[in-house]
């Protein structure tokens, strides 16, 4: 008997699996079977199959629950520019949303950033955003930055640092903007990786070394905090402190057409534990002072978000690499 379930690279098709209901896994594979087929004998300089740098792509935002088009753009992103296949084809095979997609990013990819000016790169966003008429566009490049920002290596010394540099003052800007901390966070930790090397090195060693630290701390925090939080009348079934998934939330707005998004219920419960367990005046001091900003890497090394607030335990996101 022939099996007609649809045909994914294994790691995307795990990212989908729990989303059979909401996808078009039909869609899927016929974006990956066109993406693979297009990019047949293309190589990354790792030595890997080009179609996989596409497959971690789509799968960066399926595991960000995105929608069936997006991941499907994601998939198809380069096949324009890299081989025969044609927006008409696109357009006729998926429609004028994933075409346009498409499109946008391949526009996208021929704008070159020459200045590290901090108006410069304000300039360069501002064309970004009006190139990608669809804030999908850069969601989809932003998951493409990062995916090779961790396959970064084979790439001359010179190159990689270039890469850096425009990730750091491009980027990483970018996905704050977008509301996207934990890809703004990777963006930054990963150009340390490579415009200080020596320094990164010292302070992933810092991490590592309080990386038991942490779990104590966290222990001793798990049953307080439980007992705080249902004294504030808030139900808990399992207290999670370690880190959790930053991209999903930076996303949703985006992916999800629906005015009562999924998340909303959840920043609410987690904004009422958090006075629960700070306190009003807390929360009051906090307001007034102003923000200082401290960088991801050094807040993962020091375990603080800033002085003056209760302490922060680093989260458990090793430093790249």
């Amino acid at each position: 008997m022939t099996s007609t379930a649809p045909i994914l690279a294994p790691e995307l098709a795990k990212a989908v699996a729990a989303q059979r209901d909401r996808l078009d896994l039909d869609v899927l594979s016929r974006a990956y079977r066109i993406s693979a087929q297009a990019h047949q004998g293309q190589k990354r300089l790792s030595g890997d199959d080009f179609v996989s740098h596409s497959v971690a792509v789509a799968t960066i935002l399926a595991e960000q629950q995105m929608d069936t088009t997006t991941i499907a753009a994601a998939l198809l992103h380069d096949v324009v520019e890299d081989s025969d296949v044609t927006l008409d084809l696109l357009r006729r095979d998926f429609g004028n949303e994933v075409a346009d997609l498409v499109d946008g990013l391949t526009k996208i990819s021929t704008l070159t950033f020459r200045s590290t000016a901090e108006e410069q790169a304000e300039n360069y966003r501002k064309l970004l955003m009006s190139v990608a008429r669809d804030a999908r566009v850069i969601i989809i490049k932003l998951a493409d930055r990062l995916h090779n920002m961790r396959t970064l290596d084979p790439l001359p010394p010179e190159k990689r640092k270039r890469i850096a540099l425009e990730t750091r003052e491009l980027y990483a800007p970018l996905a704050h903007r977008f509301g996207m901390a934990g890809v703004k966070a990777e963006l930054e930790d990963l150009s340390f990786k490579y415009l200080e090397p020596d320094d990164y090195k010292q302070l992933a060693r810092q991490v590592k070394a309080r990386r038991v630290e942490r779990d104590r701390t966290i222990e001793r925090m798990r049953a307080p905090l439980a007992d705080e939080l249902r004294r504030a009348g808030i139900q808990v079934e399992r207290l999670s402190i370690a880190a959790h998934d930053r991209l999903r939330t930076g996303w949703a707005a985006v992916r999800d057409p629906d005015p009562q998004p999924r998340h909303a219920p959840h920043r609410r419960v987690r904004y009422r534990g958090a006075l629960a367990v700070q306190g009003k005046r807390q929360e009051r001091r906090r307001a007034r002072s102003p923000p200082v900003v401290v960088p991801a890497a050094h807040r993962a090394a020091t375990g603080r978000a800033h002085p003056g607030g209760i302490p922060r335990v680093p989260q458990d996101r090793s430093l790249p690499g």
